[in-house]
């Protein structure tokens, strides 16, 4: 049985953004400060991923071991 896949996503609350970053697996996200980029839930986490920390405008990359994170 198909299923429909739309050609394009476009909001429907009239908000310009898909998703929140929050909801995104691995990626590129920003967050306040250290404690909030620890406190990324393990299931959204990916190797290589890179996280922005605001507070101090520095990346970071994530490890293979989903823990160790390292300046970009």
């Amino acid at each position: 049985m198909p299923i429909y896949s739309p050609d394009s996503l476009e909001p429907e609350d009239g908000v310009s953004g898909l998703i929140r970053a929050t909801r995104m697996i691995g990626g590129y996200r920003s967050v306040a400060d250290e404690t909030e980029r620890d406190a990324i839930d393990i299931s959204k986490r990916v190797p290589g991923m890179v996280v922005r920390v605001n507070a101090t405008g520095r990346e970071w990359v994530l490890g293979n071991d989903l823990t160790t994170w390292s300046f970009a």
